[in-house]
């Protein structure tokens, strides 16, 4: 099986800096150009299909991929973003904060904590094993388009890998890793979008 695996364009929360979680911002106007320069990069790529978490960053992203190649959407809403509850918008400074406060320093601890009205990592970790089978079960040739947390621990998840194993992934906007039998080949190629804003890497996995 071959597997794409993408996150959103960029939006403007992501350039603030500013935790997203399930806000549906949009992309902006560097965003909707990244989305069309992974569009072009997989468009010569047989796909079968593109499966995206069904906020609109994602939503937009994954449309102008399977526009690209023909390939067929599935929108699936539990591989939308982790909830940060009552800190959705705060800085991702103050959530690491938070996060380290509530832990006591404890990475384990960590992916347990919950935000305010919001979901821990181990309980995006369940959610997201509701999608594995649907991308096994899939067609041969996927891309996935989610989220920096999502894409982390969706890496995770098709390695083989733990929740603990996350916390090394990072994913910049519309970057393409790339799983061939269930290995990777390229991780993050962003060679595609030459010529346009890039930001440092950062999001919902640096929160911890």
């Amino acid at each position: 099986m071959r597997l794409f695996l993408v996150r959103h364009g960029q939006t403007d929360w992501n350039v603030m800096n500013r935790a997203q979680g399930s806000v549906d911002r949009p992309l902006d106007e560097t965003g909707i150009a990244q989305s069309q320069a992974v569009a072009r990069a997989l468009a010569t790529i047989p796909i079968d299909r593109v499966l995206t978490s069904d906020l609109q960053r994602a939503r937009n992203t994954a449309q102008a991929i399977a526009d690209a190649t023909g390939a067929k959407l599935l929108i699936e809403p539990q591989m939308s973003e982790r909830s940060f509850g009552t800190m959705e918008g705060d800085s991702y400074e103050d959530l690491r904060d938070f996060f380290n406060r509530e832990s006591g320093g404890d990475a384990a601890m960590r992916n347990r904590v919950r935000p305010p009205g919001g979901e821990s990592f181990f309980d995006l970790w369940q959610r997201l094993s509701n999608v594995l089978p649907v991308i096994q079960n899939g067609p041969e040739s996927q891309v996935l388009v989610s989220h920096g947390g999502t894409c982390a621990l969706l890496c995770a998840m098709i390695l083989g890998e733990t929740l603990e194993d996350t916390v090394k992934y990072r994913f910049s906007n519309a970057g393409i890793t790339e799983f061939d039998g269930g290995r990777i080949v390229r991780f993050d190629d962003v060679s595609h979008l030459e010529g346009l804003p890039l930001l440092v890497k950062r999001g919902d996995v640096a929160a911890r």
